[in-house]
């Protein structure tokens, strides 16, 4: 049996992703988790980024004694999975990410910072600020606002992705894309999955960046796909 571990993205939460432990029928065991800070889990005492991430994810593995683990990646997801494949190369059998912005610079930490104010978000987008608040926690949702805003911040800096340090990973990826994601560009997702020693591209049509949008239908095509031509 094979086990797929599904990570979620910035200010997202397993909880968008329980349909998939149905999906896949008895061949597949489907494994979702919370990052700390998400999904009422509390913060870490370490800090927040995709290294500790990374960590925490190597950490459930381990704690559940996974065996041919292959990881769906959602946009922050997919960035920890390939940081978890450099700092953990014999633990994973092969990623398939989904709208992962994996290069990032000032320009656009800055863009997505600005999104990030949580008044200007009660104002603008109360329903999604519900969301927020009902996922994460009342008191707990500025905060993960904030830490993900220097998170994003400190990738710009950190380049802790890029196309020259990624070529040691030898597991399989599939980078994906959605045609009409306003957030990843098509050119960024083509250099990573260019610079991936075992890589391929996939394009999900007529898709957007929020995963409660993408079709569900379309995403486990992909990754049965991925994990039937997987060894």
């Amino acid at each position: 049996m094979k086990n797929l571990l599904v990570l979620h993205g910035a200010l997202g939460s397993a909880h968008q992703f329980e349909y998939l432990k149905e999906s896949f029928g008895g061949e597949v065991k489907v494994d979702v988790l919370n990052f700390s800070g998400h999904g009422g889990k509390t913060f870490s005492n370490k800090r927040f980024c995709v290294e500790e991430f990374a960590n925490e994810v190597a950490h459930y593995i381990t704690e559940n004694n996974l065996k041919k683990v292959y990881i769906f990646g959602y946009s922050m997801g997919g960035y920890v999975a390939l940081v978890l494949a450099k700092q953990y190369p014999t633990l994973i059998s092969g990623i398939i990410s989904l709208a992962t912005k994996f290069l990032w610079d000032e320009e656009a930490a800055i863009k997505e910072n600005k999104m990030l104010d949580p008044a200007v978000m009660e104002e603008k987008v109360p329903e999604y600020v519900k969301m927020l608040k009902t996922i994460h926690g009342e008191q707990q949702w500025k905060e993960l606002l904030s830490k993900t805003g220097t998170l994003m911040t400190d990738l710009a800096r950190e380049q802790t992705i890029n196309t020259q340090n990624i070529a040691d990973i030898t597991c399989k990826v599939w980078v994906g894309l959605g045609d009409k994601d306003k957030m990843v560009s098509l050119s960024e997702t083509i250099s990573i999955q260019k610079a991936l020693k075992n890589s391929a591209l996939y394009i999900l049509p007529d898709t957007k960046h929020p995963f409660d949008m993408v079709n569900r239908e379309q995403i486990i095509f992909q990754i049965s796909q991925f994990l039937g031509q997987s060894e």
